[in-house]
Protein backbone atom coordinates (compact mmCIF):
# COMPACT_ATOMS: atom_id res chain seq x y z
CA UNK A 1 0.00 0.00 0.00
CA UNK A 2 3.01 2.55 0.69
CA UNK A 3 4.52 1.57 -2.68
CA UNK A 4 1.68 2.31 -3.89
CA UNK A 5 0.56 5.29 -2.71
CA UNK A 6 4.08 6.83 -2.72
CA UNK A 7 4.15 5.61 -6.96
CA UNK A 8 0.30 7.89 -7.07
CA UNK A 9 2.48 11.11 -5.37
CA UNK A 10 4.84 10.83 -7.62
CA UNK A 11 2.34 10.96 -10.96
CA UNK A 12 0.48 13.36 -9.37
CA UNK A 13 3.64 15.68 -9.13
CA UNK A 14 5.06 14.75 -12.55
CA UNK A 15 1.24 15.68 -13.91
CA UNK A 16 1.45 18.91 -12.17
CA UNK A 17 4.65 20.19 -13.06
CA UNK A 18 3.86 18.93 -16.48
CA UNK A 19 1.07 21.06 -16.42
CA UNK A 20 2.42 24.48 -14.87
CA UNK A 21 5.09 23.97 -17.83
CA UNK A 22 2.75 23.59 -20.68
CA UNK A 23 0.64 26.44 -19.15
CA UNK A 24 4.23 28.75 -18.59
CA UNK A 25 5.10 27.74 -22.63
CA UNK A 26 1.44 29.03 -23.54
CA UNK A 27 2.22 32.26 -21.95
CA UNK A 28 5.57 32.41 -23.79
CA UNK A 29 4.51 31.79 -26.94
CA UNK A 30 1.84 34.64 -26.48
CA UNK A 31 4.54 37.10 -25.42
CA UNK A 32 6.47 35.73 -28.59
CA UNK A 33 3.37 37.01 -31.05
CA UNK A 34 3.57 40.35 -29.97
CA UNK A 35 7.01 40.59 -31.31
CA UNK A 36 7.59 41.79 -34.54
CA UNK A 37 10.17 39.67 -35.55
CA UNK A 38 10.45 35.62 -34.51
CA UNK A 39 12.72 33.57 -35.29
CA UNK A 40 11.81 30.06 -35.12
CA UNK A 41 16.13 28.65 -34.06
CA UNK A 42 15.92 30.59 -31.48
CA UNK A 43 12.56 30.08 -30.30
CA UNK A 44 13.31 25.77 -31.16
CA UNK A 45 16.59 25.61 -28.77
CA UNK A 46 14.21 27.54 -26.10
CA UNK A 47 11.96 24.73 -25.96
CA UNK A 48 14.32 22.36 -26.42
CA UNK A 49 16.00 23.46 -22.95
CA UNK A 50 12.37 24.45 -21.60
CA UNK A 51 13.45 27.98 -21.35
CA UNK A 52 10.16 29.20 -20.82
CA UNK A 53 10.17 31.94 -18.29
CA UNK A 54 12.34 34.04 -21.43
CA UNK A 55 10.67 37.12 -22.53
CA UNK A 56 11.14 38.91 -26.04
CA UNK A 57 11.50 42.63 -27.04
CA UNK A 58 8.71 44.29 -29.89
CA UNK A 59 12.42 43.97 -31.73
CA UNK A 60 12.46 40.19 -31.76
CA UNK A 61 15.59 39.79 -28.90
CA UNK A 62 14.81 37.59 -26.68
CA UNK A 63 16.14 37.38 -22.75
CA UNK A 64 16.27 35.81 -19.81
CA UNK A 65 17.12 37.67 -16.63
CA UNK A 66 18.77 35.06 -14.03
CA UNK A 67 19.94 37.97 -11.81
CA UNK A 68 17.27 41.19 -11.01
CA UNK A 69 18.34 44.53 -9.31
CA UNK A 70 15.90 46.72 -8.36
CA UNK A 71 18.52 49.46 -7.27
CA UNK A 72 20.90 48.80 -10.75
CA UNK A 73 20.95 51.94 -13.24
CA UNK A 74 19.34 52.06 -16.13
CA UNK A 75 20.99 51.58 -19.56
CA UNK A 76 20.31 54.76 -21.44
CA UNK A 77 20.89 55.87 -24.82
CA UNK A 78 24.41 57.36 -24.93
CA UNK A 79 25.61 55.97 -21.84
CA UNK A 80 29.36 54.47 -21.55
CA UNK A 81 28.17 50.24 -20.16
CA UNK A 82 30.84 47.94 -19.20
CA UNK A 83 29.44 44.49 -19.53
CA UNK A 84 31.17 40.79 -19.22
CA UNK A 85 29.92 38.43 -22.14
CA UNK A 86 29.95 34.84 -23.34
CA UNK A 87 29.10 34.26 -26.70
CA UNK A 88 27.60 31.13 -28.03
CA UNK A 89 25.86 29.82 -31.05
CA UNK A 90 22.84 27.57 -30.92
CA UNK A 91 25.00 24.48 -31.30
CA UNK A 92 26.32 25.85 -27.62
CA UNK A 93 29.63 26.12 -29.22
CA UNK A 94 31.61 29.00 -27.35
CA UNK A 95 33.46 31.69 -29.45
CA UNK A 96 34.63 34.21 -27.50
CA UNK A 97 34.30 35.56 -23.80
CA UNK A 98 35.66 38.50 -21.85
CA UNK A 99 35.42 36.48 -19.03
CA UNK A 100 38.05 34.04 -20.50
CA UNK A 101 40.45 36.81 -20.91
CA UNK A 102 39.15 38.57 -17.25
CA UNK A 103 38.83 41.85 -19.60
CA UNK A 104 35.19 43.28 -19.72
CA UNK A 105 33.98 45.25 -23.08
CA UNK A 106 33.20 48.86 -22.28
CA UNK A 107 31.23 51.01 -25.64
CA UNK A 108 28.97 53.60 -25.81
CA UNK A 109 25.65 53.09 -26.40
CA UNK A 110 23.78 54.22 -29.41
CA UNK A 111 27.23 54.84 -31.22
CA UNK A 112 27.47 51.59 -33.60
CA UNK A 113 30.43 50.06 -31.71
CA UNK A 114 28.67 46.32 -31.54
CA UNK A 115 25.95 44.89 -33.58
CA UNK A 116 22.78 46.09 -33.30
CA UNK A 117 21.50 43.10 -31.01
CA UNK A 118 24.01 44.75 -28.33
CA UNK A 119 22.76 48.35 -29.12
CA UNK A 120 18.81 47.24 -28.40
CA UNK A 121 19.51 43.91 -25.70
CA UNK A 122 21.97 45.61 -23.08
CA UNK A 123 19.88 47.97 -22.21
CA UNK A 124 17.01 45.70 -21.70
CA UNK A 125 19.63 44.98 -17.94
CA UNK A 126 20.36 47.44 -15.39
CA UNK A 127 23.23 47.49 -13.79
CA UNK A 128 24.08 44.44 -11.33
CA UNK A 129 21.90 42.30 -13.68
CA UNK A 130 23.01 39.28 -15.54
CA UNK A 131 21.29 36.85 -18.13
CA UNK A 132 21.08 35.66 -21.52
CA UNK A 133 19.98 37.41 -25.15
CA UNK A 134 19.13 35.43 -28.04
CA UNK A 135 20.02 37.53 -31.22
CA UNK A 136 18.50 36.40 -33.95
CA UNK A 137 21.01 36.67 -37.14
CA UNK A 138 19.92 39.91 -38.63
CA UNK A 139 20.59 41.50 -35.42
CA UNK A 140 23.87 40.10 -35.00
CA UNK A 141 26.10 39.57 -38.25
CA UNK A 142 23.29 38.41 -40.61
CA UNK A 143 24.68 36.72 -43.66
CA UNK A 144 28.19 37.61 -42.83
CA UNK A 145 30.26 35.01 -41.38
CA UNK A 146 32.59 35.97 -38.81
CA UNK A 147 35.98 34.73 -37.91
CA UNK A 148 35.98 31.38 -38.59
CA UNK A 149 34.01 31.29 -36.09
CA UNK A 150 30.64 32.58 -36.47
CA UNK A 151 28.61 31.20 -39.66
CA UNK A 152 26.66 33.25 -41.56
CA UNK A 153 22.87 33.60 -40.99
CA UNK A 154 23.71 32.16 -37.36
CA UNK A 155 21.48 33.33 -34.08
CA UNK A 156 23.62 34.39 -31.23
CA UNK A 157 23.70 33.63 -27.36
CA UNK A 158 25.35 35.93 -25.33
CA UNK A 159 25.22 35.03 -21.48
CA UNK A 160 25.84 38.79 -20.06
CA UNK A 161 26.59 40.64 -16.51
CA UNK A 162 25.85 44.47 -16.73
CA UNK A 163 28.88 45.65 -14.37
CA UNK A 164 28.64 49.72 -14.77
CA UNK A 165 26.64 51.98 -17.28
CA UNK A 166 27.82 55.74 -16.97
CA UNK A 167 27.13 59.28 -18.71
CA UNK A 168 29.38 60.98 -20.76
CA UNK A 169 30.19 63.48 -18.56
CA UNK A 170 31.07 60.60 -15.58
CA UNK A 171 32.95 58.82 -18.29
CA UNK A 172 35.56 61.54 -19.48
CA UNK A 173 35.61 62.24 -15.90
CA UNK A 174 36.62 58.49 -15.03
CA UNK A 175 39.15 58.77 -17.78
CA UNK A 176 40.63 61.70 -17.21
CA UNK A 177 41.34 60.07 -13.48
CA UNK A 178 42.77 56.68 -14.67
CA UNK A 179 44.41 58.46 -17.22
CA UNK A 180 46.39 60.95 -14.17
CA UNK A 181 47.10 57.61 -12.16
CA UNK A 182 48.24 55.39 -14.67
CA UNK A 183 51.20 58.74 -15.63
CA UNK A 184 51.95 58.85 -11.91
CA UNK A 185 52.49 55.40 -11.44
CA UNK A 186 54.54 55.46 -14.79
CA UNK A 187 56.47 58.42 -13.51
CA UNK A 188 56.81 57.02 -10.06
CA UNK A 189 58.29 53.54 -11.61
CA UNK A 190 60.12 55.43 -14.21
CA UNK A 191 61.96 57.45 -11.34
CA UNK A 192 62.88 54.38 -9.35
CA UNK A 193 64.56 53.15 -12.58
CA UNK A 194 66.33 55.97 -13.12
CA UNK A 195 68.05 55.61 -9.47
CA UNK A 196 68.54 52.34 -10.59
CA UNK A 197 70.44 53.09 -13.89
CA UNK A 198 72.36 55.98 -12.45
CA UNK A 199 73.66 53.98 -9.80
CA UNK A 200 74.75 51.31 -12.73
CA UNK A 201 76.51 54.07 -14.51
CA UNK A 202 78.18 55.32 -11.41
CA UNK A 203 79.35 51.94 -10.32
CA UNK A 204 81.02 51.58 -14.21
CA UNK A 205 82.73 54.90 -14.10
CA UNK A 206 83.85 54.20 -10.55
CA UNK A 207 85.28 50.79 -11.64
CA UNK A 208 86.80 52.43 -14.85
CA UNK A 209 87.86 55.54 -12.96
CA UNK A 210 85.87 58.37 -15.28
CA UNK A 211 84.19 61.94 -13.71
CA UNK A 212 80.96 61.58 -15.29
CA UNK A 213 78.86 64.72 -14.66
CA UNK A 214 75.15 64.60 -15.09
CA UNK A 215 71.86 66.21 -16.53
CA UNK A 216 68.74 66.46 -14.01
CA UNK A 217 66.95 63.78 -16.08
CA UNK A 218 69.77 60.84 -15.49
CA UNK A 219 71.84 61.43 -18.35
CA UNK A 220 75.66 60.88 -17.84
CA UNK A 221 77.97 62.01 -20.30
CA UNK A 222 81.96 62.62 -20.56
CA UNK A 223 83.19 65.20 -23.01
CA UNK A 224 86.45 64.06 -24.24
CA UNK A 225 87.58 66.21 -27.09
CA UNK A 226 85.89 70.16 -26.47
CA UNK A 227 84.75 70.44 -30.52
CA UNK A 228 85.82 74.13 -31.88
CA UNK A 229 82.59 74.86 -34.06
CA UNK A 230 78.97 75.41 -34.19
CA UNK A 231 77.15 74.29 -30.89
CA UNK A 232 74.78 71.55 -31.75
CA UNK A 233 71.21 73.41 -30.67
CA UNK A 234 67.73 72.52 -31.29
CA UNK A 235 66.65 72.80 -35.03
CA UNK A 236 70.08 71.86 -36.58
CA UNK A 237 71.37 68.57 -37.92
CA UNK A 238 74.14 67.26 -36.23
CA UNK A 239 76.18 64.99 -38.53
CA UNK A 240 77.98 62.35 -36.55
CA UNK A 241 79.76 59.14 -36.00
CA UNK A 242 78.90 56.67 -33.07
CA UNK A 243 79.54 53.37 -31.49
CA UNK A 244 76.92 51.88 -29.47
CA UNK A 245 77.83 49.37 -26.58
CA UNK A 246 76.01 47.68 -23.23
CA UNK A 247 77.26 48.60 -20.36
CA UNK A 248 79.16 45.45 -20.08
CA UNK A 249 80.74 46.20 -23.31
CA UNK A 250 78.78 44.45 -26.04
CA UNK A 251 78.51 46.24 -29.02
CA UNK A 252 75.07 46.53 -30.87
CA UNK A 253 75.62 49.34 -33.39
CA UNK A 254 78.19 51.46 -35.44
CA UNK A 255 78.05 54.17 -38.03
CA UNK A 256 82.16 53.43 -38.20
CA UNK A 257 81.51 50.45 -38.81
CA UNK A 258 80.18 51.19 -42.16
CA UNK A 259 82.01 54.15 -42.35
CA UNK A 260 78.89 56.41 -42.78
CA UNK A 261 78.31 59.21 -40.46
CA UNK A 262 74.76 59.96 -39.42
CA UNK A 263 72.56 63.14 -39.72
CA UNK A 264 70.45 63.87 -36.69
CA UNK A 265 67.95 66.58 -36.73
CA UNK A 266 68.11 67.93 -33.18
CA UNK A 267 64.38 68.57 -31.64
CA UNK A 268 62.58 66.29 -34.35
CA UNK A 269 62.01 63.23 -31.95
CA UNK A 270 63.37 60.93 -34.20
CA UNK A 271 66.07 59.53 -32.35
CA UNK A 272 66.07 58.38 -28.32
CA UNK A 273 65.48 60.66 -25.45
CA UNK A 274 68.95 60.01 -24.41
CA UNK A 275 70.60 60.97 -27.89
CA UNK A 276 68.01 64.35 -28.44
CA UNK A 277 69.17 65.47 -24.51
CA UNK A 278 72.92 64.47 -25.18
CA UNK A 279 73.98 65.85 -28.38
CA UNK A 280 72.95 69.49 -27.53
CA UNK A 281 76.38 69.45 -25.04
CA UNK A 282 78.60 69.28 -27.80
CA UNK A 283 80.05 71.73 -30.79
CA UNK A 284 80.97 70.69 -34.19
CA UNK A 285 84.69 68.59 -34.01
CA UNK A 286 83.79 67.79 -29.98
CA UNK A 287 83.99 64.05 -29.12
CA UNK A 288 82.58 62.14 -25.88
CA UNK A 289 80.19 59.54 -24.46
CA UNK A 290 76.85 59.25 -23.36
CA UNK A 291 75.71 57.27 -20.79
CA UNK A 292 72.07 56.87 -21.40
CA UNK A 293 69.65 55.26 -18.60
CA UNK A 294 67.43 53.04 -20.07
CA UNK A 295 64.58 55.16 -19.19
CA UNK A 296 66.15 57.57 -22.05
CA UNK A 297 66.89 54.73 -24.17
CA UNK A 298 64.47 51.35 -25.07
CA UNK A 299 63.06 51.55 -21.66
CA UNK A 300 61.15 48.81 -20.50
CA UNK A 301 60.23 47.19 -24.28
CA UNK A 302 64.37 47.17 -24.99
CA UNK A 303 65.32 46.84 -28.58
CA UNK A 304 66.42 43.97 -30.81
CA UNK A 305 68.01 41.04 -29.66
CA UNK A 306 70.83 42.62 -28.06
CA UNK A 307 69.29 45.39 -26.24
CA UNK A 308 67.37 43.86 -23.06
CA UNK A 309 64.52 45.44 -21.28
CA UNK A 310 65.46 48.80 -18.98
CA UNK A 311 69.67 48.35 -20.38
CA UNK A 312 71.74 51.32 -19.50
CA UNK A 313 73.51 52.11 -23.07
CA UNK A 314 77.11 54.00 -23.83
CA UNK A 315 77.72 55.90 -26.96
CA UNK A 316 81.05 56.62 -27.93
CA UNK A 317 79.89 60.14 -30.10
CA UNK A 318 81.86 62.17 -32.66
CA UNK A 319 80.05 65.64 -34.17
CA UNK A 320 81.92 65.75 -37.40
CA UNK A 321 79.37 68.99 -38.78
CA UNK A 322 76.45 70.86 -37.22
CA UNK A 323 74.18 72.49 -40.34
Amino acid sequence: MKKELLLSCCMFVSTATFTAQAQTKEIMNKQFEAAKVRDTAIEAYLDLHKLYDVKVSPEGIYYIKAQTNSDGKKVNAGDYVTVHYTGKLVNEKKFDSSLDRDEPITFRIGMGQVISGWEQGIPLFKTGEKGTIFLPSHLAYGDRSVGGVIPANSPLIFDIEVIESVDNSTYLEQQKALQAKHQAEAAAKAEKQVAIDKAIIEKYAKDHQLKIQYLPSGLGYLITEEGKGAQVTSGSTAVVHYTGKLIDGTKFDSSKDRNQPFPVQVGANRVIQGWEQGLPLFKAGGKGTLFIPSTLGYGERGAGAIIKPNSVLVFDIEVLEVK
